[in-house]
């Protein structure tokens, strides 16, 4: 019961953040008019949010874990090649649907974008990192000294043209980004997957 009562606290208390976000730069929000609007004391926004800035945090975390959530649950068992196997979608599917799931809250990605408090390259690059190099060693069954390197190179790209789509007004189509992306990462990945990079040499 005090579980659910903190959850629909904080749903409260972040829905009205985001609202406030619209109408006004994130630096003019004060606990004191999101508490009054969200209908809570401070004592239960501080028992849940260091300040304004962990409340924003807690926002962007949960949009990505979110987005992240959706692509992930389908991808099944490793495949750099971007087949679908039976029961999962291609490479080319799960980038859609990720761009489709953005467009979708839009707005909120454009709010967050705008505040400049988000690092939403650091907070992708760290779950897909950690994501890939388990996936990467399930599929190969070795260690590469050079993954982490190049993976940062290949999603660090992936996830700033994300990012510029979004502060670009979502210019361009999802089946274009889509068409793009898919192509990118999978002359990419196919190349670290199927042929594992060397270990660093270490002796002397």
């Amino acid at each position: 019961m005090e579980n659910r009562k903190k959850q629909y606290s904080c749903m409260v208390i972040e829905g009205v953040f985001v609202e406030l976000l619209r109408k006004k730069p994130l630096e003019k929000i004060t606990v004191v008019e999101i508490c009054k609007l969200a209908n809570v004391n401070r004592s239960t926004f501080y028992a849940n949010y260091l300040d304004i800035y962990d409340l924003m945090d807690h926002v962007a975390d949960k949009s990505l874990d979110t987005l992240f959530s959706q692509c992930v649950d389908k991808m099944g068992e490793p495949n750099p090649a971007g087949v679908a196997r039976k029961g999962m979608a291609t490479s080319r599917e799960l980038i859609r649907e990720a761009l489709l799931a953005t467009l979708e809250q839009r707005d909120l990605y454009r709010l967050l974008i705008k505040s400049g408090r988000v690092n939403f390259e650091k907070k992708l690059l760290d779950s897909l990192l950690e994501w890939s190099q388990a996936r990467y060693l399930s599929y190969t069954g070795a260690k590469s000294d050079t993954f982490y390197l190049e993976y940062t190179m290949l999603l660090g790209g992936v996830i700033i043209l994300w990012q510029k789509w979004i502060e670009t007004d979502f210019k361009e189509s999802p089946e274009l980004l889509t068409e793009v992306i898919d192509h990118y990462i999978l002359e990419n990945v196919k190349r670290i997957w199927e042929k594992p990079p060397p270990r660093q040499n270490t002796s002397h």
